[in-house]
């Protein structure tokens, strides 16, 4: 977990956590495309294998991170109530 995602996930300030999560997502769009530059690039086959390696990570990464998030914020809105 980064530390925007902790950082929004501990938050009490919704404009706060609003933030943090506008930098994840700005993050994971610039990551995104990076990759997607990169994979225009001459690959040598282990550069390719590894490529795959993490592009299934990062969508494990990906998919916990948002769990995390819909999960803490179930919970502070349960709190609210």
């Amino acid at each position: 977990m980064d530390a925007n995602t902790l950082e929004m996930i501990l938050s009490k300030d919704e404009n706060y956590q609003r933030k943090r999560l506008d930098e994840i997502q700005e993050k994971e769009a610039e990551n995104n495309k990076l990759i997607e530059q990169y994979k225009k690039t001459f690959l040598l086959d282990s550069e390719k294998e590894k490529l795959a390696l993490y592009e299934e990570s990062v969508g494990d990464l990906t998919q916990a991170r948002s769990e995390a998030i819909q999960l803490a914020q179930d919970e502070k809105r349960r709190r609210s109530l």
